[in-house]
C-alpha cells in the first residue's frame, strides 16, 4: 500500500512532456509511418519527437523531422496544438528520470512528394512505409493511437 501510495502522489506531480507530431502525406494520399526501435514488430506510430526547452512546435518539428527522416522538402497544411495527450508505461517514465507521465502532443500535417527521399534514423527507427487510411488498424495498435490517428485524419480532410 505504501508504495502504491508513493507512486500515486509522485506520479501527480509529474507533467507532460510536450511534443511533436508530424503525419507526412505523399500525393497518392498515403501516410507516412514509422517502426521505432525495441517496438513489438507489427506496432508502428507517425513520427514524432520532444519539444526542446525554448523551442517553438514548428522549430522542434522541423528539427526532429530532419533527425528523423532527413527531410526538408515539405508543406504544412495544418497544425493542431493540443490534439492528443497519453500516459507512458513504468519503464518509460523510468527512462526519463521520473520528470514526465506522458506526452502532450502538437500535431503537424505535411505535404510531400512521392519522390520525396527518407532517410530514417537508424538509432529511432528500423523502417518506414507509406499506408492508406484504411490500414490504420492494422498497424496502429496501442491503446488510444487508432481513433488519435482517425480524429485527426477528418480534421485533415474537412
Amino acid at each position: 500500500m505504501n508504495n502504491f501510495l508513493n507512486l500515486y502522489t509522485f506520479n501527480i506531480f509529474m507533467e507532460y512532456r510536450n511534443a511533436v507530431q508530424f503525419i507526412l502525406v505523399n500525393e497518392n494520399d498515403e501516410f507516412l509511418i514509422v517502426h521505432p526501435q525495441g517496438w513489438k514488430e507489427d506496432y508502428y506510430k507517425f513520427p514524432s519527437g520532444g519539444i526542446e526547452e525554448g523551442e517553438t512546435p514548428e522549430a522542434a518539428m522541423e528539427r526532429e523531422l530532419y533527425e528523423e527522416l532527413c527531410v526538408k522538402d515539405f508543406k504544412q497544411v495544418l497544425s493542431i496544438p493540443k490534439s492528443g495527450r497519453y500516459d507512458w508505461d513504468k519503464k518509460t517514465i523510468q527512462m526519463y528520470n521520473h520528470k514526465y507521465k506522458g506526452q502532450q502532443l502538437h500535431t503537424f500535417i505535411l505535404l510531400v512528394k512521392n519522390d520525396v527521399k527518407l532517410v530514417p534514423c537508424k538509432k529511432e527507427i528500423n523502417h518506414v512505409k507509406w499506408i492508406k487510411k484504411e490500414d490504420f488498424e492494422k498497424y496502429f495498435l496501442h491503446s488510444g493511437q487508432l481513433d488519435h490517428a482517425r480524429r485527426i485524419i477528418e480534421i485533415y480532410e474537412l
